[in-house]
């Protein structure tokens, strides 16, 4: 008799009609497109019960299966379900202050823009920049360059644009 104490269930992490199912080797294929529990996951449930349940929104979409940072879009699936109470489905996951962003990753990006622009700028405005747009070309001209160090573009990530040439900053 061995049990554990509390029962754990890693939790499947998907993107939208990407989920896994299975079937044994005898199934009607179509019997298996058409049958509409296959769209169920403890994921799409969880989207229900936070649309329905008040309560329920106060939790996060925990203890899930581990997702490697290669899996692109579904890594940044999973980053937003350990952050985010109370998602209602996919789209709500990518909704920031009422714009939908097109992926999870710019949804990530975004938020960590919005979550962290005031520290990053920090240095900068204890050095007398209080001009705002001087002080988001100031810190997106730093990222850039961190950026650059790995062979990636500033215009790879959904952030505001240098406004003021280099030589400005």
């Amino acid at each position: 008799m061995s049990r554990i104490y509390p029962s754990i269930l890693r939790l499947q992490v998907h993107l939208l009609y990407q989920q896994t199912v299975t079937f044994s080797k005898d199934t009607n294929l179509e019997n298996v497109i058409n049958n509409n529990e296959n769209e169920q996951t403890i994921l799409t449930e969880y989207f229900k019960i936070n649309e329905t349940d008040v309560d329920a929104r106060n939790y996060l979409y925990r203890r899930m299966y581990m997702v490697n940072p290669n899996e692109g879009e579904k890594y940044y699936l999973r980053l937003l379900l350990n952050h985010v109470k109370g998602a209602i489905s996919f789209t709500d996951l990518k909704t920031v202050k009422n714009y939908i962003c097109a992926t999870f990753r710019e949804r990530n990006v975004q938020t960590l823009w919005d979550d962290n622009f005031i520290a990053m700028s920090e240095d900068f405005t204890k050095e007398g920049i209080t001009n705002k747009q001087l002080l988001i070309n100031s810190v997106l001209f730093q990222i850039k360059i961190v950026l650059e160090q790995h062979h990636k573009k500033l215009s790879e990530y959904n952030l505001p644009q240098l406004e003021l040439p280099e030589n400005q900053i």
